[in-house]
Parts: C-alpha cells; sequence; structure tokens
C-alpha cells in the first residue's frame, strides 16, 4: 500500500497512511520507510523527512542500506526544491552517504550515487566528486547515461571540463541529455565554438536537438558573433518542428541581437505572446549595444509599467549601457523622468570616481 501510493500522483496518501498507523501505535518496519521517505521526497517535505528519519534511527533501521538509500535521495529532492542559499540538505545526504561508505558490508546503488554527484555539483564538492567517480568505476558500474550525465555535469559545475570531457567520450551510447550537459558546460565555461563544433557532431550522430540545447546554442552563437550558424540553428528548429518555447525566443533574440541584426530581435520579441525579465533585459541591452539608446529606455519604460515583470541587476546594466552610449548621464533626459530607481543608481555611481569604468565594462 505504501509503495503503490509513494509511486501514485497523489504521493501525499503515503504520509496521511503513515501518521494513521502511527496514531494507532503500529511501528513501521524496514520495508515502510523507504516508500514513506520517497513521498517526502516528492512532495519537498524536509520536515517530515527529517521526522521519520529520526524514527527510523529510533527503531534501529537508519543503517538498513534500503532505508539509508531513501534517505539520501530524500534529502537530495528536497534540497533541490529549498537548496537556494543554503546547502543543508545536501550535508545531510552527503552525511548520510559517508555513514553509507563506512559499513563495509553495506554499498549504495547507482541511483545513489547519481544522487550523491548531483549534491556533489550544487555545492562545489570536487574531491568527493572524483572519489564517488572511482568508486562506481571499481564498483563495477556501467557508465550509462545517467551515471555519465551526471559526471559531467559534476565535472563541469566544478570547473574541471576536461574530466568532463573524457567521461562524455567513454559512454558509449550517449542521448540528448549527455549531449546538452557538455554542451552546456562549454557554454558555462566561455567555450562558445566549441559548443557549436560539438552540435555539429550531435547532428552527423542523429540525435534529435529539443529545445533545452537549442537555447544553449544559440547563446554559444550569440557571444561569438555567428550569426550565420545562429541563422541556420533558427532554420533547423522550424524545419524540425522542435518548440520554440520562451528560452530558445530569449536566446534568440539575445543572439541576433548580438550579432547586429536588431530588427530580427525585435520581430521576436515583438511576437511574444508572454515576456519574462530575460525578454525584456534582452531586447533592452541589445537595442543600447546597436546604437538605439533612445528606444532601449522607452522600453524600460514599458517595462516597468507592466504589473507582472519586475527588472534585475542586469535589467539596470542595459540601461546604464543605453544612457552612456546615448549621452543621457543626465537624469532630467524625459525618457528617464519616472525611472526613480534607475535615477538613483545612476546617480550614485556618478558621484564615484569609477563611473567610467563601469559603464566601459558594460558597452
Amino acid at each position: 500500500m505504501f509503495k503503490a501510493h509513494s509511486q501514485s500522483a497523489f504521493p501525499l496518501q503515503a504520509l496521511t497512511l503513515y501518521n494513521v498507523m502511527r496514531g494507532n501505535i503500529i511501528l513501521p518496519d524496514k520495508y515502510t520507510f523507504p516508500f514513506v521517505l520517497k513521498a517526502c521526497g516528492r512532495l519537498g517535505l524536509m520536515e517530515k523527512g527529517l521526522e521519520i528519519h529520526c524514527s527510523s534511527a529510533k527503531l534501529g533501521f537508519e543503517f538498513d542500506v534500503f532505508v539509508q538509500n531513501a534517505l539520501i535521495s530524500m534529502y537530495f529532492q528536497c534540497g533541490s526544491v529549498e537548496f537556494g542559499q543554503r546547502s543543508g540538505c545536501f550535508d545531510n545526504a552527503l552525511k548520510v552517504f559517508g555513514e553509507l561508505l563506512g559499513d563495509g558490508g553495506v554499498r549504495p546503488d547507482e541511483v545513489t550515487v547519481v544522487g550523491v554527484l548531483t549534491a556533489c555539483g550544487k555545492i562545489g564538492f570536487l574531491d568527493l566528486g572524483t572519489k564517488i567517480h572511482g568508486f562506481s568505476v571499481v564498483s563495477g558500474f556501467i557508465l550509462n547515461v545517467f551515471l555519465g550525465s551526471s559526471l559531467i555535469d559534476m565535472y563541469v559545475k566544478c570547473g574541471q571540463l576536461e574530466a568532463a570531457q573524457k567521461v562524455f567520450h567513454k559512454i558509449p551510447e550517449k542521448n540528448i541529455v549527455c549531449w546538452t550537459s557538455m554542451i552546456a558546460g562549454f557554454v558555462k565555461s566561455d567555450l562558445f565554438q566549441n559548443a557549436i563544433d560539438l552540435f555539429r557532431k550531435m547532428q552527423v550522430a542523429g540525435v534529435k536537438a529539443d529545445s533545452q540545447i537549442i537555447a544553449c546554442v544559440i547563446s554559444a552563437c550569440g557571444h561569438s558573433g555567428a550569426l550565420h550558424q545562429g541563422r541556420w540553428v533558427h532554420g533547423y528548429c522550424e524545419r524540425s518542428h522542435i518548440e520554440l518555447n520562451l528560452s530558445v525566443k530569449n536566446a534568440l533574440i539575445d543572439m541576433y541581437a548580438k550579432c547586429g541584426d536588431i530588427e530580427k530581435a525585435l520581430e521576436i520579441f515583438h511576437g511574444l505572446t508572454e515576456r519574462d525579465v530575460f525578454s525584456w533585459t534582452a531586447m533592452i541591452s541589445g537595442l543600447a549595444m546597436n546604437e538605439q539608446s533612445e528606444k532601449a529606455l522607452h522600453f524600460f519604460s514599458q517595462m516597468e509599467m507592466s504589473s507582472d515583470v519586475k527588472p534585475n541587476d542586469v535589467t539596470f546594466l542595459g540601461v546604464l549601457s543605453a544612457c552612456s552610449h546615448g549621452g543621457f548621464v543626465d537624469s532630467s533626459h524625459p525618457q528617464l523622468a519616472n525611472i526613480h530607481e534607475t535615477i538613483l543608481v545612476i546617480n550614485k555611481i556618478q558621484r564615484s570616481d569609477s563611473f567610467d569604468s563601469i559603464i566601459l565594462d558594460y558597452q
């Protein structure tokens, strides 16, 4: 019953059943805890998971291999929901993993290893991630797409691109997740041409792209000024009927703007049925870098009037760039009259000695 509920569309029922069982003074066993913990992980209920962790320890099941694997998975899942600025969930998960390894008769399975690698990447624990990689090799785990993509992601996030490439080339049968992890790694490391070249190899290998990898490749084209290649990728999406979601369209706006085709960027922007902060920021910054400062400030005014989208730091940098390019450092300019927050930022920087250097950094 617990298994069925924990794997269903309504995992909360597993916790309800668990509470009823405890209310009737029926003690859970080692077969109950894994499924209840799984339900906690799926729901992101960290506090309930901690409560059940304590109960499992009191009943002597904390070091059961199935319970430990479930604990690690629960902490990872709760961590992905609550991660933000803290890593407590992942620290707990890694602590449990260490205890699991410390027991000579118990070894984690591949699912647990993948989860731990994810945590290592998010926290930046390269040393532990490398040890886990070694553990997976010694344990004879097959380098499949799940383990391989997790290793690539961990090494990329820890700044070890060469190690990530070695793993990528060793994966016998790569799926879209493996290709995406490696291409995203190149983009993250500012190796934009490498990302574009690898995308070409993916095409030769006959792997169909999805919207996530398309957004990465388009971003690489924009950063490298590869307008011709960016147009080809855009056309490829339309020919292959790949969904142009908001992330892809934002990447296209940014790419066309950075490559100088501001009219195409505007065409895509005006065709959006919904716009987020990235849509507005890409357009404002794009107009500024294409010497259309007046229009960039006008777009920012429109964005500020929108109740759905609020500017972020990158948006303000785009506005500052527009002010610099257009010579609008005077806050009395009519387009800046109602942009109070921007005026405060501009005036503050103007009073400092570093105004010119800051503006130059974002031109």
